[in-house]
C-alpha cells in the first residue's frame, strides 16, 4: 500500500515554499507521492527536484515538453485524467456525449506519463450517487447548497435519491457495473474511490469533507448487493491482469504497423471493420488483436449505451467466448460462455460485453472485402 497526499496551493504562492512543504512530508513521514492542485506552473520544478525524485507526482496537467521528456524527468509523472470522468459519465447517462471522445479516452496512453482514470473521486459524487442523484444535495453543509460542483453529468435512473423500486435499483446496479467496466477496461491506471466497490452513498452530497457523520463515513456493513458488487470488482481486476492488451505500456496506433495481420486496435459497429462516429451514435465495438501483446487470444469489447439492444458485427475466422456481460448475473462468468463461430453478437440495452476470440484457422481475421460490383466498377474505371 502507498500513501499519496493531496495538497492545494494557490496560484500566487511562492513555488519554493511548495517544494519545501513537499520535501518535509517526504523526509519526515516518508509518503510515497503527492497530488498537487491549483498551481500547475510548479510541475516542472517539482519534477526536477532531486529530493523528490523517488516520489510519484500527480497533476491535473502539465506542459507537453514536460510530458515528453521521460529521460530527463523519469517515469513518476501522472495526470489525473478528469476528462475521462466527464466523457464517460456523459456517455453512460446519455447526456450528449461523443462516442469518438469516449473511444479516445479508452485508448489514451503515453509512454512518458501515466493517466489515472476515474469516474468518481473525493471531490464529487460517489459512483453509486452518479446514478442515483440528478442534482447535488449539499444542504447539510450549511452553505445553502451553493458549495460543490454543479456540473456532475449524473442521472437518477427514474427517481431522485433512495428508492425502493426494484426497476430503479436494478438499473442503478447495472450502470455502476458498466462504469466499473469502463474504468478497468480502459488503458491507463484505474482508480476507485473507497467504497465504490460496494455501492457506498453520500446521499447526494458531492462535497462531504465537512460531514463527520453517516453522510461522510464509509458504511462497512455487508449486504447481499454489496458482496455481489465486490465480487464483480475482483473478477474485473482479474480480467485486466489476465489480458495484457487491457493495460498496454505503449500507445495504440490503430494500424498493423508490424505486419501481424490486423491492426493492434480497431473500431467496429453493426458492420465489421467500420465505425461511424456520428454525434448520435451510442455504441462502439473495440477489437484488440492479441498478436501485438504476444497472445493467441483476441478481445472484443461491445459498448452499448443505448436504451435498446444493439447488434455488433464480429471479425471472421474466430471462435468466440463470452467473458463479461453486465446485463447478466454474474456479470463476469467463472467459465467463459461458448458462442462458437458467430459473425454477429447482440448486446442488451445499457450494457458492456467482453468477448474473447481464438483463431481457428491459419488465416488471420480478414477485413471486409469489396462487393463484386464494386470491384467491377473500379476495374472498368481504370480501363477508361
Amino acid at each position: 500500500m502507498e500513501c499519496i497526499l493531496e495538497f492545494y496551493f494557490p496560484r500566487k504562492i511562492n513555488p519554493h515554499l511548495i517544494i519545501d512543504v513537499l520535501r518535509y512530508w517526504n523526509r519526515e513521514y516518508h509518503v510515497d507521492g503527492f497530488r498537487v492542485l491549483g498551481c500547475p506552473a510548479v510541475a516542472e520544478l517539482l519534477a526536477q527536484d532531486s529530493r523528490l525524485s523517488g516520489c510519484k507526482l500527480f497533476f491535473e496537467g502539465f506542459s507537453e515538453e514536460l510530458a515528453q521528456d521521460r529521460q530527463r524527468f523519469g517515469p513518476s509523472l501522472f495526470t489525473y485524467n478528469e476528462e475521462f470522468l466527464y466523457e464517460t459519465r456523459k456517455m453512460l447517462n446519455r447526456q450528449g456525449g461523443s462516442i469518438y471522445e469516449f473511444a479516445c479516452q479508452m485508448r489514451r496512453q503515453q509512454e512518458c506519463q501515466g493517466y489515472v482514470n476515474f469516474i468518481a473521486e473525493n471531490n464529487g459524487f460517489t459512483l453509486w450517487d452518479v446514478f442515483s442523484y440528478e442534482h447535488k444535495h449539499n444542504d447539510q453543509n450549511l452553505e445553502e447548497n451553493r458549495d460543490g460542483t454543479d456540473w456532475n453529468c449524473s442521472a437518477n435512473c427514474g427517481q431522485e435519491g433512495i428508492s425502493r423500486r426494484r426497476q430503479v435499483n436494478e438499473l442503478r446496479r447495472r450502470q455502476v457495473k458498466n462504469a466499473l467496466a469502463v474504468i478497468f477496461l480502459a488503458q491507463g491506471i484505474p482508480m476507485l474511490w473507497m467504497g465504490d466497490e460496494c455501492g457506498n452513498s453520500q446521499r447526494g452530497n458531492n462535497n462531504a469533507y465537512c460531514q463527520d457523520n453517516e453522510i461522510g463515513w464509509k458504511d462497512w456493513k455487508r449486504t447481499a448487493a454489496s458482496r455481489q458488487l465486490i465480487s464483480y470488482v475482483e473478477r474485473l481486476s482479474g480480467l485486466r491482469r489476465e489480458y495484457p492488451m487491457l493495460r498496454s505500456a505503449h500507445p495504440f496506433h490503430l494500424q498493423d504497423y508490424n505486419n501481424k495481420g490486423c491492426p493492434d486496435l480497431s473500431y467496429h459497429s453493426d458492420g465489421a471493420w467500420k465505425m461511424d462516429f456520428g454525434m448520435n451514435r451510442g455504441f462502439l465495438g473495440m477489437f484488440y488483436f492479441g498478436a501485438y501483446t504476444g497472445q493467441k487470444e483476441n478481445l472484443y469489447i461491445a459498448w452499448n449505451f443505448q436504451t435498446v439492444p444493439q447488434k455488433f458485427a464480429l471479425p471472421g475466422g474466430m471462435k468466440w467466448k463470452l467473458l463479461l456481460n453486465t446485463a447478466a448475473e454474474p456479470a463476469v462468468l467463472e467459465q467463459p460462455g461458448e458462442l462458437g463461430h458467430i459473425r454477429e453478437f447482440q448486446a442488451e440495452e445499457q450494457s458492456v460485453c467482453l468477448l474473447m476470440g481464438e483463431v481457428f484457422s491459419e488465416k488471420k481475421p480478414r477485413k471486409r472485402r469489396r462487393k463484386p460490383e464494386e470491384s467491377a466498377d473500379s476495374v472498368k474505371g481504370e480501363k477508361q
